[in-house]
């Protein structure tokens, strides 16, 4: 059960030019044109990167792709029209036979989990084929067991093999497509496997009706898997690239078996990985979304797994043809589902008329589970109470709709969050999302059984309902708490995100606010008179001497998944490209998209006492009037009262507070601060290596800031 796709919105915040001055040359992977980078050679692009592909190469490993990624929920849930024939050869209840699904749902989960440390250790291509040909002789071995526990043996390996396509599709397409691509291809990816679970029992109804044997059925899926090994081996290629060194293993012989694949020690990366994975889990926002994502999924997988036992009997009976085709209910509100979480998220990032853009927040994403929550409980209190009264199918179906819209709308904005809260992070997180909600799936087969012969389907189903109704309300606080940047006044926040900042501006001060703000600092006492004419004179875009100088702005992961953003006020471009280039790849990071986990903003320091020689100023005293003053916010910094503004009324609200206050201004900057949820913790070690990273890029005089989102 794979995690949802991603809406175009989720990763248009890549592209760098909302945070950056029109004027800026923004240095990044190649994320607003079809040209290389800036940091590229013009005309030359490196054939052996994956995005460098040709379009067809690139087309025919994402085709093969998919023909394994509708496999994996498409394939474990191929079954569930067969339990009844297979009950009856082997002499079984229908319900214990429907069971043979639980094990195999389980352990995808588990099987993306452990998917992960060996993509990391030996590339994306030995990780996907032999997962893919262990899955086509289980397949096999299933049309041939001749007993239920030999079946739910190999359905159970079936469900841990084949479940690899819906982790390693990310890292693929990150690996093949530019940043702007992202979005298409991942909610393309994301649909097969939204689809699959319904789609296929219904294939594999209708051809037990044709054929009188499920074990026919089963030699069809068999030839689906021999299908997509084919494409695999024909198409697939390795596609993880090495930005440092600019390698790729292209000989395919070595990249089937992992060799050279990422060049890693192999026993230390699998143990680093693995304990990424752990420490991932029990991260407290990826553990809420896995449990909500549990909740959320264990039902509308109940009636998947459970529905065939339902319409066999009366007052429906339906026959083999009628129980394959209501699955075309489960398809179309999943189709329905995926539609909203589409372009929901297209207008919740790019509505209010782009105001929201420019203060994005990766929760705001979760407002796309309410409609569809709404649409879950309305469902399943339809289906339950449908069944519960003998009414007609198309209750039934209805039912089942207005379910799969709500699971696979709320997939969509959960999964989009979670993705886009750690972008660097993808493949791990999804195989978490998709282990909780694989554990979902599992359970439910068990319990619900003998739930309903209990208490009945009506008392069932409400109860569903209300623990759907009743999750999505109790995280309601936490949501809205965290769109309210006035809910709460954050104390003591850390500044290590910004490591270094020289001032610049323009040329005139009343229409240029770092101008304005170089020269009120130096008013303060902070710059030199020949600081303010240097000032001046870059803000003219000329040097003291009258060269013409260039804004340049280098977005980076630095080593240890640092994001960075290097500025630069240069004569010489050229080289100070060459040279940070060369620097970054030198010391392991690479140039690629990062203004999306930094937001532009102005800040004010106030100085600890009043005129006067008052008692310091503290949060209260300036929440009001900043309020008022058109701030954003009022925050503690050691002790220190500081308040933010957006960029271009930052000295407008410096001088209102100065004046309104009677207080001191200590500094006026505006800066590129990482996002509170895009921070990392480094220990000793790694802090040093980045502050030594950090005094290399100092050498350079031309350098302006260096803004980091780390914690040191």
């Amino acid at each position: 059960m794979g995690s949802g796709p991603i809406s175009p919105g989720s990763d248009n915040h890549v592209e760098t030019e909302k945070n950056i001055d029109p004027e800026t040359s923004v240095v990044a992977l190649s994320n607003n044109s079809n040209g290389p980078s800036a940091l590229e050679e013009p005309g030359k692009k490196d054939q052996r990167n994956p995005q460098n592909w040709k379009p067809w190469t690139k087309r025919l490993v994402f085709l093969a792709l998919m023909s394994s990624s509708i496999l994996a929920d498409g394939g474990m849930t191929w079954g569930a029209t067969l339990v009844v024939p297979q009950a009856i050869e082997w002499k079984t209840s229908v319900t214990h036979s429907a069971t043979s699904l639980n094990y195999g749902i389980l352990l995808q989960g588990f099987g993306g989990i452990i998917a992960v440390p060996l993509i990391d250790a030996y590339g994306r291509f030995p990780t996907w084929l032999w997962p893919q040909v262990i899955t086509l002789f289980v397949v096999v071995g299933c049309i041939y067991a001749e007993s239920w526990s030999v079946f739910t043996a190999l359905r159970s390996l079936q469900g841990l093999f084949g479940t690899v396509p819906q982790v390693i599709g990310l890292p693929i397409i990150h690996d093949m497509y530019a940043p702007r691509d992202w979005p298409r291809y991942i909610n393309t990816w994301g649909t097969t496997f939204l689809v699959g679970p319904f789609l296929f029992p219904a294939i594999a109804g209708y051809v037990f009706a044709g054929t009188g044997s499920w074990r026919d059925a089963f030699k069809v899926l068999a030839g689906f898997y021999g299908l997509s090994t084919i494409l695999i081996l024909l198409f697939g290629r390795e596609t993880f690239y090495n930005k440092s060194t600019g390698t790729q293993q292209t000989n395919r012989v070595k990249a089937l078996f992992g060799i050279g694949n990422t060049e890693l020690p192999k026993g230390r990366t699998l143990i680093s990985s693995t304990v990424n994975i752990i420490k991932l889990i029990f991260t407290p926002s990826i553990l809420l979304v896995g449990i909500s994502t549990m909740v959320n999924f264990t039902w509308p997988i109940g009636i998947t797994t459970t529905i065939d036992a339902f319409v066999r009997a009366p007052p429906y009976l339906f026959d083999n043809v009628q129980d394959a085709s209501i699955r075309f209910a489960g398809v179309i509100g999943a189709l329905l589902g995926f539609v909203f979480g589409y372009f929901f998220n297209e207008w919740i990032y790019n509505g209010s008329q782009g105001k929201r853009k420019a203060h994005w927040r990766s929760e705001y994403r979760l407002h796309g589970v309410w409609f569809p929550i709404g649409s879950m409980v309305c469902g399943l209190l339809t289906y339950g109470l449908t069944l519960n009264y003998g009414k007609s199918w198309v209750g039934l179906a209805f039912g089942w709709v207005m379910v799969n819209i709500g699971m696979v709308g709320s997939t969509v904005a959960i999964t989009a969050f979670a993705l886009e809260k750690y972008p660097d992070q993808s493949a791990v997180v999804s195989a978490i999302i998709n282990m909780w909600r694989t554990c979902g799936g599992f359970s439910v087969g068990y319990f619900q059984p003998s739930w309903i012969s209990k208490d009945g389907v009506a008392a069932v189903f409400a109860t569903q309902a209300a623990v759907v109704a009743i999750r999505c309300l109790s995280a309601s606080n936490t949501r809205a708490s965290g769109h309210n940047r006035w809910s709460k006044i954050r104390h003591d926040k850390g500044a290590n995100d910004k490591v270094k900042s020289r001032e610049h501006g323009g040329a005139d001060p009343s229409l240029n606010s770092k101008l304005a703000i170089a020269i009120a600092n130096a008013k303060r006492g902070q710059l030199s008179k020949s600081s303010i004419e240097s000032a001046i004179a870059k803000g003219q875009g000329k040097s003291l001497s009258g060269a013409p100088l260039e804004n340049v702005t280098v977005e980076a992961m630095l080593p240890h998944g640092v994001a960075a953003i290097i500025e630069y006020q240069t004569e010489s471009k050229a080289k100070v490209l060459q040279d940070v280039r060369a620097l970054i790849n030198r010391k392991g990071g690479s140039v690629t998209p990062t203004a999306y986990m930094f937001e532009k903003k102005g800040k004010i320091w106030f100085q600890q006492e009043v005129e006067g020689g008052g008692p310091g100023l503290d949060v209260d005293d300036v929440l009001e009037e900043a309020i008022e003053a058109g701030a954003t916010d009022v925050i503690s910094e050691d002790g220190q009262v500081v308040v933010e503004t957006e960029p271009a009324d930052v000295m407008a609200v410096s001088e209102r507070l100065q004046d309104r206050l009677k207080a001191q201004v200590e500094r006026v900057e505006i800066i590129m601060e990482a996002k509170q949820d895009a921070m990392v913790e480094l220990d000793k070690a790694q802090s040093a290596e980045l502050e030594g990273l950090i005094e290399m890029m100092e050498d350079e005089p031309s350098l302006q800031n260096v803004y980091v989102n780390a914690n040191m």
